[in-house]
């Protein structure tokens, strides 16, 4: 229970206590709803309930009754009553806790979501996305509806248990006695033979719905290599090994769901055997009444052992959420920094630039730099304070910012609609500097990076390059503030990037990979990714299109930036793809641009024509400032200088 109790937010555990009281009402109201029928029972078990002291023969005479018949119709038109009025109120109290329930099921799982996010790129790159998609969807749920709901019902039940068997004790001892006797072996017997198994049902079940998880997600996403190396095959002989595994678990698990019901069934027929030995030779309306009142109680607590054997049930088979959401929860700082890339692995197998024989030793490594204008020049950080004017480029005036107060509850992208709330940007307008940069994965103890010095100006078009292994990536993602240094620092106008404004720094710059994300939209939704389609500026739109080169074609579309471009642009080729990230860099108002092995599979001339593109962009804007890595000279014509990564 505590562990359970350790997941819930803060603010659910103290509505949880109002929670609480509807159990309680509702195990109330429960009783209640069998106590009345006690009156019932006795006028139709005993002819002599109204003749003499007893409780219905005083009510019978203080309200003036002279018909026991009538006695009779209103003493059930008000259990009628009662009863109605219970079943109104239980469904209302239900709902409560149903929302309760779902409302909580909503929290965790939006709270997860967030959590994988912030938790950075280095653990994304070192998790599966099939599973962590599965414990936002299907394990947050899982543990509301599989665990704190039967955990719920459980509460309630053994309060009406509780009650019942204390209203029991005191009016017919025998019964008590004999419903103890009767119950508590079964319920003894069930928990001896599932308590172990359906533990370990639930988490085979997990394993096996992951692995179907991940199958499918790779079989869609690699769907042409898969096609062509014939792996589909290997792949459903997979999927159906973990389908088996599902249903062979869920069949066994069902039959222990069915197991409550047998044994409570079982253990009322002994009762009622029991019973009947025992009413022998007893007075005939004594022993009448005293097997209606077993019966009756019987038949209400058989649904409320049932209930407490099947939540039992389902909170064992379903245990294995509370570890995923304890062990995903138990700390939200984003995680080491870990390997991202094949070229990464390498790194850290003694192929990067500290153990290659031409490489510089890990004491004296910095980057090599060719100017082509003034070679080996580097400039001294500028302790100017910065304006913190944000530039546009190919032209534009940029939008006045307009800083966010406490007022504001609703986000905006940058490059939202004109006149919304803008975020916040980390002003640039002197250089980037890399000082004394040191760099590990979390995984081994071989450092990346040890005494990396750089610096980029602003305006300046520098060109990253190195072999494969040597670290190029990870320094953009450095660069970028996806990794956190291990030591040294970067800093933007003398001020160091941290996890703190992180944001603002990536609201000013602009990123186009080599395996660039398309979202299954349209290309005005992939221009202005993360602004809402009523939000999105078409106007801007179009004029990124067009610096992008991309704007003939969109307009020749019959709808236009309205069409979609499929699952990651299936529907687009290569070079439109990376048209989509320069044009998206650019509805930002982006005055950095990142490019990563932008054009590295693209054909030549698709290639030259972007870099011709990119040129253009910084020609018009002189403030602008590129930063691209690539392995073929040719991508780097129009740098203004060359950093060798590794010699």
């Amino acid at each position: 229970m505590n562990e359970i109790i350790g997941i819930i937010p803060h603010k659910f555990r103290r509505r949880g206590f109002g929670v609480a009281c509807t159990l309680l009402l509702r195990a109330g109201l429960n009783f209640l709803g069998l106590a009345v029928l006690l009156p019932v029972l006795a006028l139709a078990l005993d002819a002599r309930s109204l003749d003499g002291g007893g409780q219905l023969a005083r009510i019978y005479t203080a309200l003036g009754f002279t018909s026991p018949r009538s006695f009779a119709l209103t003493v059930c038109a008000a259990v009628v009553a009662v009863i109605v009025l219970k079943c109104l109120t239980n469904l209302w109290l239900a709902r409560i806790e149903r929302n309760y329930i779902y409302d909580l099921y909503r929290t965790l799982s939006r709270r997860l979501y967030v959590t994988y996010h912030d938790r950075g790129l280095p653990f994304v790159k070192s998790s599966n996305s099939a599973v962590l998609a599965r414990n936002v969807n299907v394990v947050c749920l899982a543990f509301t509806a599989g665990v704190l709901k039967p955990a719920a019902a459980i509460a309630a039940e053994a309060l009406l248990l509780a009650l019942l068997f204390g209203a029991l004790l005191w009016y017919a001892p025998v019964a008590a006695v004999l419903t103890v006797a009767v119950f508590l072996p079964s319920i003894w017997i069930y928990y001896g033979l599932v308590r172990n198994r359906i533990n370990r049902y639930g988490e085979l079940e997990n394993k096996a719905q992951r692995e179907k998880a991940r199958l499918v997600a790779e079989t869609f996403r690699g769907y042409a290599d898969i096609e062509i190396n014939n792996a589909f095959p290997m792949m459903l002989r997979s999927f159906d090994r973990a389908m088996d595994q599902v249903i062979r678990t869920r069949l066994r698990e069902t039959a222990i769901g069915m197991l409550p019901q047998a044994f409570t069934e079982i253990g009322l027929a002994l009762g009622m055997a029991l019973l009947v030995a025992l009413s022998l030779g007893a007075e005939e309306g004594c022993a009448q009444l005293l097997f209606g009142v077993f019966a009756v109680a019987a038949l209400r607590l058989m649904p409320s052992v049932r209930s407490i054997m099947a939540g039992w049930t389902s909170i064992k088979y379903n245990r294995y959420t509370i570890a995923v959401l304890r062990d995903a929860t138990a700390g939200d700082e984003p995680s080491s920094a870990s390997p991202d890339t094949l070229s990464d692995a390498a790194e850290r197998a003694g192929k990067g630039p500290h153990t290659d024989a031409a490489a510089i030793p890990p004491s004296e490594y910095s980057a090599a730099e060719s100017d082509k204008t003034a070679r080996g020049r580097r400039t001294a950080p500028d302790k100017q304070t910065a304006s913190g004017r944000q530039t546009a480029p190919y032209g534009q005036t940029a939008p006045a910012k307009q800083p966010c107060t406490a007022k504001s509850t609703k986000p905006v992208s940058a490059g939202g609609a004109s006149g919304a709330c803008a975020p916040e940007i980390l002003p640039f307008e002197h250089e980037i500097a890399v000082r004394d940069l040191g760099f590990r994965f979390a995984d081994d103890g071989h450092e990346l990076f040890r005494g990396l010095t750089l610096s980029i100006r602003k305006g300046e078009r520098i060109g990253i390059r190195g072999a494969s292994g040597a670290g190029k990536t990870t320094l953009f993602n450095l660069l970028l503030g996806l990794y956190e240094p291990t030591g040294g620092e970067i800093t933007i106008d003398g001020t160091p990037l941290t996890s703190a404004n992180r944001r603002a720094w990536q609201n000013r710059i602009g990123y186009v990979s080599q395996n660039l994300f398309i979202a299954d939209g349209s290309f005005a939704a992939n221009v202005a990714l993360g602004v809402p389609d009523d939000e999105i500026d078409r106007g801007r739109v179009v004029e990124a299109l067009e610096a992008a080169r991309l704007g003939e074609f969109v307009a020749g579309l019959s709808k236009g930036m309205d069409t979609h471009v499929g699952e990651c642009g299936c529907r687009l080729s290569g070079g439109q793809r990376q048209r989509i990230g320069i044009a998206r860099a650019l509805y930002r108002r982006a005055d950095v641009l990142f490019f990563d092995e932008a054009t590295s599979a693209l054909d030549s001339r698709t290639e030259e024509e972007i870099n011709r593109s990119v040129a253009e962009l910084a020609a018009r804007d002189k403030g602008l400032t590129l930063v691209v890595i690539a392995h073929r000279e040719s991508s780097l014509e129009y740098c203004t200088r060359i950093i060798t990564i590794g010699e």
